[in-house]
């Protein structure tokens, strides 16, 4: 949550900023590993699935590929 409030400050001041650019480079690439384990878990354990849902929803911008993935295992579950 931290890093996602972080990057929008960032964003709001200066979207070309290489700090920026690894900031939205990094969550991307943790809410991808998120999503994986998320849908490893659909079956044997739905809420926790649910939760990492609920986590790479809030920690990346809804244009995210991750961010959709994420929304339609929540809904699917």
């Amino acid at each position: 949550k931290e890093a996602r409030t972080k990057l929008l400050k960032g964003e709001k001041q200066d979207r070309t900023n290489s700090e920026v650019k690894a900031l939205s480079r990094e969550l991307e690439r943790t809410a991808t590993k998120l999503y994986i384990r998320a849908a490893s878990k659909r079956q044997k354990s739905p809420q926790t699935a649910k939760d990492l849902c609920r986590t790479i929803m809030r920690m990346v911008p809804s244009s995210s590929s991750s961010y959709k993935k994420a929304k339609r295992l929540y809904m699917d579950i």
